[in-house]
């Protein structure tokens, strides 16, 4: 089963340009991942693991990003002692848009989340 690549509903998800990403990416993921998502902001020499190269999702997924691994990784699980994410539930990731799956169903989820995600999906290379 493939997983889904980020297809949003339409207007649901700000662009790759909205502030709201750029915050949010500002604020959680440049401590760690970086201004350029390589995975070597001015946290990440005293990580381990080292944090990951953003711009190589798809790639590590055989050419797809799996949308939902990805907002899964960006939400966090405060249950989880193991993980190498810092849970991002300190304030509200924001009102509800609908993201469509695969399976044409949608899915309400956090504003902030669906941004970080379109925007990750646009630094792809």
């Amino acid at each position: 089963m493939t997983e889904p690549t980020l297809n949003f509903a339409i207007g649901c998800a700000p662009s790759s340009s909205s502030p709201s990403w750029r915050r949010a990416f500002v604020q959680d993921c440049v401590a760690c991942h970086g201004a350029d998502g390589l995975g070597t902001g001015p946290l990440a020499a005293g990580l381990d693991p080292q944090p990951a190269d953003l711009r190589r999702i798809g790639a590590r997924h055989g050419g797809n990003v799996p949308r939902d691994a990805v907002m899964s990784a960006i939400n966090g699980d405060a249950s989880d002692p193991h993980r190498p994410m810092p849970h991002f539930h300190v304030e509200p990731l924001g009102d509800l848009g609908l993201v469509e799956n695969a399976n044409g169903t949608t899915t309400p989820t956090p504003e902030r989340l669906l941004a970080l995600a379109n925007f990750l999906e646009s630094i792809q290379q």
